[in-house]
Parts: structure tokens; sequence; C-alpha cells
């Protein structure tokens, strides 16, 4: 997103902060008129001082954490001030303005380290309120803590988290763990309450081809890309088909690729490895030797092209290969024969 674009958003979030602020403002000193001081007001009064004081922080310095920190609850408190005047729907516009927000905030601005302690503040001060124990649980998986992240998403969904989002979120966390059988399972769940999120079919396809059932991840995989075209999606289906014998199919998405993307040699290798399987030798040399001269080589390749040349006596020929492979990748060496490794 462009940069005046961004300033814009800004100035227009500051001036809605301010309003939100004003009217509370107002309908403090109206209820002080009509009801006198009470533990009430005198919360609203508390609040209404601090986000005068965040204002002040926010014109002086953006960039300072505290200042995120009040942006926060200045937006959690623009919907307490539309609760109490009563505009519901326009509340529900304003949270999903600041929801876009927050997020170029976060991306332009913060790490997660920063962001962190503000929702678990927030998290504290309003444990009912399912969206910061969300946000946390985001913030523990990107940070690897999965026990965490788990147990934060269980607390949203506990306090008002959706089923659906219940399981997708959940499902995740055990993907990022390799947790796949586990994994499927909550994605499973999710799938049948929203069979419309693509990404859950490429999830449990991804699944489902680490532990080995490949047929069935073969029709999740099949499911996604009738509807998206996606390179690493066809990549996943390229393997799956591979391991499940049916290896012209896995060739014919390997040359999908190819055609879409002519500069990926782990592609060239992986279909050279498909025509040596059915003994169609010119064409493995050929996609062998094309992921040898793209920009970042598979070292694999020269190891390849290294036995085939090693196998018709072209010991010197084989010699430059082997050495070219293991120069890329050392662990490769326990591939090459005992006489070319000195």
């Amino acid at each position: 997103m462009k940069y005046k674009t961004v300033k814009l958003i800004t100035k227009v979030a500051d001036f809605i902060i301010i309003i939100a602020v004003s009217v509370d403002t107002v309908l403090l000193v109206k209820g002080l008129l009509k009801y006198g001081f009470h533990l009430y007001s005198f919360y609203i009064n508390l609040s209404t001082i601090l986000f005068f004081i965040s204002l002040l922080f926010l014109l002086k310095n953006k960039r300072n954490i505290i200042i995120a920190g009040f942006y926060i609850f200045a937006i959690s408190y623009v919907g307490h001030v539309l609760d109490l005047i009563q505009i519901n729907n326009l509340g529900m516009y304003i949270g999903l303005f600041f929801t876009v927000y927050l997020t170029i905030l976060y991306m332009q601005e913060l790490t997660s380290v920063q962001v962190k302690p503000i929702l678990k503040l927030l998290y504290w001060v309003k444990k009912k309120n399912y969206k910061y124990a969300f946000q946390l649980s985001l913030i523990e998986q990107k940070n690897g803590d999965y026990d965490k992240a788990k147990n934060y998403i269980e607390i949203a969904h506990e306090n008002g988290l959706t089923t659906y989002e219940y399981n997708k979120r959940y499902g995740l966390i055990l993907f990022d763990e390799k947790r796949y059988n586990e994994c499927i399972f909550f994605i499973d769940n999710a799938i049948k309450e929203n069979d419309d999120d693509l990404m859950l079919n490429y999830y449990i396809g991804y699944s489902y081809s680490e532990i080995g059932n490949y047929a069935t991840s073969i029709y999740y995989l099949t499911k996604f890309l009738e509807k998206e075209n996606d390179i690493d999606v066809r990549y996943v289906r390229a393997v799956s088909y591979s391991m499940n014998g049916d290896i012209l199919k896995s060739i014919e998405d390997y040359t999908r690729m190819i055609e879409e993307n002519k500069n990926r040699a782990d592609i060239y290798y992986n279909r050279g490895l498909e025509y040596q399987k059915i003994n169609m030798m010119d064409e493995a040399i050929k996609d062998w030797e094309n992921a040898t001269i793209v920009e970042s080589p598979d070292p694999k390749a020269f190891i390849a092209l290294a036995k085939i040349e090693h196998e018709n006596d072209n010991i010197e020929k084989a010699k430059q290969l082997f050495c070219k492979g293991i120069s890329l990748d050392s662990s490769l060496t326990i591939y090459v024969p005992l006489e070319y490794r000195n």
C-alpha cells in the first residue's frame, strides 16, 4: 500500500478516535448533570482523561509503542461509545474499518513482541471479549509457542469465537506443529461448516500427503485447483500423484508448472525423476540439464547427471558433475561413489 494511502487512513482514524472521545465527554457531562457522580461516571471520566492524554501523545510521536497501546484502547473504546448512543450497525462498520487500520499499523510499525503486552492487558481488562484472546493466539503461534496459542484459542472459543474459526485456527496451529493426524480432524470439521475456504483444502490435502494417504490428498488438492490455480498447491498434488503411482498425471502437473515458471529447478528435477520411472531417459536428462542452468540450480540434478555419465564410463565428466553437486550441497556426498570423493 502506498505511503499516501496509509497516511490518509491514519488521519481518518485519528479523527474518528477524537470524535469518539468527544462524544464520550458530552455523555459524561450530560450524565453528571442528570444523575450526579457515581462509580460508573467515575469510570467514564477516568477513561476520557486517559484518551485525552493519548491524543497528546499521538500528536507528539506516532512511532512510540505507548501510542500503539492507546490506539488499541481507543479502538475498543469506540465500540463502548457506540453502545452508549445505540448505533449498533455503525459500530459494526467502524469495527471493520479499525481492523484494517490496526493491520496497517501492525505491518508498518510494530512487531509481535511490542503488540503482545498490549493485547494481554486488554485481555485481562476485558476477559469476555474473545477478540483479544484470538489475537494473542495468533501471536503465540507466530512466535512458535503452540501450547499457549492453543490455550488462547480455546479461551476465545469459550467466549464467543465461532466453532468454524476455532476448528480452523486450532487445526492450523497443529499444522505448524506438523501434527498432521490431529490437524486433519480439526480442518475437516471446519470444512464441514464452510466448504468455500479453499486454503482449508490445501492444508488438509497437504496433511494427508504427509501421512501417506495420497488418494485423499489428491481429492482435496484437486478441489482447490478446480477453483484456483496455485503452483505450490499443484506441486504438492504432483508429489501425491507420484507417490500414488500415477506417474503420467504427476508429469502433467509438473509440465503445467513449468509452463508457468521456467525458473524452478526443483520442478525440472522432479519431472526428470518421473520420466526416469517410465524409462523416458532422454526427457529425464533434458529436465536435469535444465535444472542445472536456471538461476538457482538444483544440486541433486548434478548428481543425477553425474550418475548417467558414470554409467557411460565418462569418468572426467562424471567427476566434474559430482563435484559441482556436492559443492552446492555437501549432504549429497553420500550419493557419490567412493572413487569420486577424493
